[in-house]
């Protein structure tokens, strides 16, 4: 294959997932060839992708989708925080490489496994 050929087909690769997903209300994503080598499509897509902040904004789609990024964004962090906290946890260190090898070889299940750790875990709170 020629290399125009094999970059076309990962192009198409690439976007096919967004041909016809409808992504907000108001606006349809287009495909646009750019490359930052050529710089071909570079202005372009500024311009498109300012057409589409100003059309979710005018809509109201933005502050939704950022509402909603930002309740997602603070269960991350807590998520995160209380993993940390839990694989930080000195009870929990001392065993989890006897729990893990117990779930691997399969002498108690995968929930039972998290059962010790976190029984651990809030135990020694």
């Amino acid at each position: 294959m020629t290399g125009v050929l094999v970059k076309q087909l990962l192009e198409v690769d690439y976007v096919f997932p967004y041909l016809c997903r409808k992504v907000m209300i108001m606006f349809y994503f287009q495909v646009v060839r750019i490359s930052s080598l050529t710089k071909e499509g570079i202005p372009e897509l500024w311009t498109d992708m300012t057409k589409f902040k100003s059309s979710v904004q005018m809509a109201g789609e933005f502050t939704q989708k950022r509402e909603k990024q930002h309740t997602i964004w603070m269960w991350n962090y807590i998520r995160d925080h209380i993993m940390d906290l839990f694989l930080k946890h000195g009870g929990v260190r001392e065993i989890i490489s006897e729990v893990e090898g117990r779930v691997a070889s399969g002498d108690i299940t995968p929930g039972k496994g998290a059962d010790i750790l976190l029984h651990k875990f809030v135990k020694e709170l």
